[in-house]
């Protein structure tokens, strides 16, 4: 079910930002922007709860750029944002066409559908950003109930949220006196 915006698909087909539906895309500078996108070769088309998704991207830069990271807005198919991120910082080593892998792993999200927002921007997660193109609704997909490590969350309740955070501890103190 993972798909470019209103674009056929198959893993390890990037299709060209012209034909997707996005939201809406902002092109701020175009020293370096997106040209296709899709799922990278041999990546699935629904992803576990706890499973990765995985991209294969195509961009153009115009120059040698340092410092750019990927961003990407993980939303729920109700409007509401799960998340958002950025990838580890890497440089285009000069002008042309560039593929890429964006792997975003261990994604905790609950049963439902969801959709992606991408950008290509400089500077870390902690950094300030400069941004040079945006895609809104860029990709969408599902994820299952079934888990990486073969069990099964029950069936969702949408009041339960979308993000699932289970590194918690729990230490016994003794008895209360």
């Amino acid at each position: 079910y993972i798909t470019p915006a209103g674009a056929e698909h198959s893993a390890g087909h990037a299709v060209p930002v012209e034909q997707l539906q996005l939201e809406k895309r902002v092109l701020l500078d175009p020293r370096v922007s997106f040209l296709a996108l899709g799922l990278a070769s041999g990546a699935q088309s629904e992803i576990p709860s706890g499973g990765a998704l995985t991209l294969q991207l195509d961009v153009r830069a115009a120059e040698k750029l340092e410092g750019l990271s990927i961003g990407y807005t993980i939303r729920h198919a109700s409007g509401t944002t799960v998340c958002n991120g950025s990838s580890p910082l890497f440089a285009l080593e000069g002008a042309g066409d560039w593929r890429m892998q964006l792997a975003l792993a261990k994604l905790e999200l609950a049963p439902g559908n969801y959709d992606l927002a991408l950008s290509l921007q400089r500077g870390a997660l902690t950094d300030a950003k400069y941004l040079y193109d945006i895609l809104f609704g860029a990709m969408s997909f599902r994820v299952s109930s079934a888990r990486p490590d073969g069990s099964t969350l029950p069936p969702w309740n949408a009041a339960w949220g979308q993000w699932l955070h289970h590194d918690a501890s729990v230490l016994s103190m003794g008895r209360c006196s």
